[in-house]
């Protein structure tokens, strides 16, 4: 079993679903703010409303979940 470090110090396997989310939220704030937000909120489909987003495939709870989850990232970058 493989173990790493999150940024809130907890060490946790590497096929967990904690580390998947941080994977997830890591890779989402390296990328462009317009495909970030594409990524999360979605992107307009031929009808005008937004489709293919977190927001849409997961759910809200989901989407908050790892907006926090990016947040936190953004701000340990900080200090």
């Amino acid at each position: 079993m493989n173990t790493a470090n999150l940024p809130d110090g907890r060490e946790v396997c590497t096929s967990s679903e904690e580390w998947r989310a941080y994977c997830e939220a890591k890779t989402v704030l390296s990328w462009p703010l317009a495909k970030r937000r594409g990524y999360l909120y979605g992107r307009p489909n031929e009808y005008g409303k937004p489709a293919n987003g977190v927001m849409q495939k997961r759910g809200e709870a989901a989407l908050r979940k790892l907006e926090d989850e990016i947040r936190l990232i953004w701000q340990q970058r900080q200090k």
